[in-house]
């Protein structure tokens, strides 16, 4: 018995190294592959010059930049004395009204899902993360109506909820970018569906749940497991009864007809339906699934079963959902669910919360603005948006910058060149209309939206596929997880990354919002603004535009989640914190910056302009340019080192004694030992 089982951990001990010598091949293959098409694509890069027609850079210089501060001695409204608000801001209207949006209510009593009415959808890298974060946590019912959340369904104070989606322990989490209206590829398995059934999910407290709470999800997402709270298995429980079985439309329960109310009710075809029946394809094979399997019921659209009999099939929705030992241990049973999408469902007046959908490249896509208006069709003017734009060349510096320095997927390593192909491409996508920004403005609303359509391709700020699509394409189940197919996850992204260039054309994207929605709808905030304000402020003005309740007590809860970083450092006396920038993990990062930005400043010039200063005044308003402030790894190493040399200490460690060592081929090299104390901070 003992020599059978040294025997076995032997071969289990060769295999793991033969295991590791492979993946460590498949690691240094790919790095040299990588490499190699880096420097092909820098060698081929068309020079930025060549994009940027000379009139706009010399129209970009004889501009006159208008004041960026309160300068012109305007009597500040009472509601923002003392606050600091730029003037832009001053005009901001507060909402009437209730904000209830329902879904296509059988009648008043009668409970219905409520659709998001606070959309932030624009842009990324402009402090989007941050900003949901921080209303979530100032505006949830746990701070505006306290920790007893049998009460929230009664408060009378407007606060926020996040959608939700859960495990496959039913453990619920907030979605901050839900992509369901837009923002990413028609083909994508959640896609934007007429019928809205894989944004509200199933009802919480429908059929046999009905004597819950409303808002029991959102009690165990926001207070986490309490005594007397549901058990794990009550919760898988929950879970099950919503997703086992699909529903018709909200449309057929509210009188409507038509088709989709003849026909079956639609069903999930993620999980294990993903190999069942007409849903079988060849990748099923990999799976473990060489035929079409029975069908097994119909689960919920927004929902997944997965199952220990067809485990391999559960990466056909996402990590999250996947089937493990441990919840059969937990329920007792041989499968279990997931949701998606989870919305509240009421009654007319039955809650007073808003519903948030924080997805910041909706503003870019047309077809997904076009839809969030047909989903608010009987009452549009419930819709509130919250627009973050910021300094166009760093805004779309910090994308590559995460995408190139940071995660590695773009590998044009130059910000010029990497520039250079996405202004190529614009130019390639629509001659006519590249840098025309006066023939924008003429087009009619359906030329205009075809325009986006093809040229800023859905808004989307990553083209990457997403990954369960990738692993589920894995022919071997005995190898799915290797790090040999997480490169090929990865390679598979990067032809399609990132529009750094028309991200940043913010105009373009709000002239066609506008076409949809009034302008007193929109919230436009300069990133730069925003990063200066005091939370005070802040939550001020989110409170009076977006109708949520905030008094003394819940804005000082909320004042450590909704100050800006560099704003709390100086309160402790921090000069210089470190901000989260992707690159600082380049020494050459601002010789980038800098080279490429006077190009490109003519190049964004005109789309600022383009909007009238009442559409969008905070595109106007511009500031002196700093790059050189730019976060590099020369810089944070520098930092580092003047903080210890102030402290007798010495620092020399090999990361900084390579930062400062300069590099071939990138723009600059040799300047970044100039960094010293005084001036390099």
């Amino acid at each position: 018995m003992l020599l059978a089982t040294a025997a076995v951990v032997h071969l289990e001990g060769a295999a793991l190294a033969a295991a590791e010598r492979d993946a460590l091949a498949a690691v240094l293959e790919h790095e040299r592959a990588e490499h190699a098409r880096s420097d092909q694509l820098l060698a081929d890069a068309p020079p930025l010059s060549s994009l940027v027609p000379s009139i706009f850079a010399e129209a970009e210089a004889e501009a006159e930049p208008p004041p960026a501060d309160n300068s012109s001695g305007r009597p500040t409204p009472e509601w923002a004395s003392g606050l600091g608000l730029p003037v832009y801001l001053l005009d901001t209207a507060p909402t009437v009204g209730d904000g209830e949006l329902r879904h296509l209510p059988a009648s008043p009593s009668e409970r219905a899902p409520l659709l998001p009415t606070l959309y932030l959808p624009g842009f990324p890298k402009a402090a989007t993360t941050w900003l949901s974060n921080c209303v979530q946590y100032a505006f949830s019912p746990v701070n505006i109506c306290g920790r007893r959340a049998e009460k929230w369904a009664a408060c009378t104070r407007r606060y926020a909820l996040a959608p939700l989606f859960t495990d496959a322990r039913a453990q619920p989490s907030a979605w901050k970018e839900l992509f369901f209206f837009g923002g990413r590829p028609p083909a994508h398995p959640f896609a934007y569906r007429p019928d809205l059934l894989e944004l509200h999910g199933p009802d919480p407290t429908g059929g046999p749940l009905r004597n819950l709470s409303l808002l029991w999800p959102w009690e165990r997402q926001l207070l986490g497991p309490r005594r007397g709270s549901a058990s794990g298995a009550e919760l898988m429980g929950r879970l099950r009864a919503m997703c086992a079985q699909s529903v018709p439309p909200q449309s057929c329960l509210s009188g409507g007809g038509g088709d989709a109310c003849r026909a079956a009710p639609r069903c999930s075809v993620l999980g294990t339906a993903a190999c069942e029946g007409a849903n079988w394809r060849g990748v099923c094979r990999g799976l473990g699934a060489a035929r079409p399997q029975p069908q097994l019921g119909c689960t919920h659209p927004a929902c997944a079963r997965v199952a220990e009999a067809s485990a391999a099939e559960s990466g056909q929705f996402s990590l999250n959902c996947v089937w493990s030992p441990r919840l059969k241990a937990v329920s007792g049973r041989s499968d279990a669910y997931c949701a998606h999408s989870l919305l509240p469902w009421a009654a007319r007046g039955e809650l007073n919360a808003s519903v948030m959908d924080f997805t910041p490249n909706y503003i870019c896509d047309a077809d997904a603005m076009a839809r969030i208006h047909d989903s608010a069709a009987e009452r549009p003017e419930a819709v509130k948006f919250i627009v973050v734009v910021r300094d166009p060349v760093a805004r779309a510096f910090s994308e590559w910058s995460m995408f190139a320095l940071g995660w590695n997927w773009d590998p044009v390593k130059n910000f010029s060149a990497a520039m250079a192909y996405k202004l190529q491409a614009l130019q390639r996508c629509n001659r006519s209309l590249y840098l025309n920004v006066s023939r924008l403005r003429q087009l009619p609303t359906t030329e205009l939206a075809a325009y986006l359509r093809k040229c800023f391709d859905y808004g989307r700020a990553t083209m990457c596929a997403p990954v369960a699509h990738h692993i589920s394409r894995v022919t071997s189940p005995t190898v799915r997880h290797s790090i040999r197919e997480l490169i090929m996850i990865q390679s598979a992204c990067l032809p399609e990354i990132g529009r750094y260039a028309t991200s940043s054309m913010y105009s373009a994207c709000l002239l066609h919002a506008l076409r949809y929605f009034k302008r007193e709808q929109f919230l436009v905030l300069r990133y730069e603004d925003l990063m200066a304000m005091d939370a005070a402020a802040t939550l001020r003005l989110l409170s009076r535009f977006t109708g949520l309740h905030l008094d003394d007590s819940t804005a000082a809860k909320a004042r450590g989640q909704c100050q800006p970083a560099r704003l709390r450092a100086g309160k402790q006396g921090k000069a210089d914190a470190p901000p989260n920038a992707y690159s600082s993990s380049s020494p050459h990062a601002a010789e980038m910056l800098a080279e490429a930005a006077p190009q490109l400043e003519a190049v964004f010039a005109p789309y600022n302009a383009l909007p009238s200063r009442a559409a969008a005044p905070a595109l106007e308003t511009r500031y002196p340019h700093d790059y050189s402030s730019i976060w590099s790894l020369t810089r944070r190493c520098c930092a580092s080192c003047c903080t210890l040399a102030s402290r007798g200490l010495r620092a020399t460690t090999a990361r900084c004694r390579s930062a400062l060592r300069p590099r071939r081929g990138w723009p600059g090299s040799g300047t970044s030992a100039a960094w010293r104390c005084a001036g390099g901070r």
